[in-house]
């Protein structure tokens, strides 16, 4: 048995356009994002970067991982490494 990833063939097939339209994010809003870091997860390695792309098309950083045992795994080595996610 194979197991075929639906969401990337269609990305890869049809596209879609990961901007942020005109309008939708005003200065003010662009200029306070550039001081984020956001960690988003999500087993979709397409909808990752999707989200990723758009989040950086503002100014955010972002942190990217794939399940929630990464996600509390980088959580952690933060409070152990005694930083706030702003100063790591």
């Amino acid at each position: 048995m194979e197991i075929i990833d639906v969401e990337k063939i269609l990305a890869e097939v049809a596209p879609t356009s990961e901007s942020i339209s005109v309008g939708v994010v005003d200065a003010e809003t662009a200029h306070k994002a550039i001081s984020l870091r956001v960690l988003t997860v999500d087993d979709s390695s397409v909808a990752r970067k999707q989200v990723t792309r758009c989040l950086q098309t503002v100014g955010v950083e972002v942190v990217a991982l794939n399940d929630g045992r990464q996600a509390l795994d980088y959580l952690r080595k933060l409070v152990d490494d005694g930083k706030k996610p702003e100063e790591e």
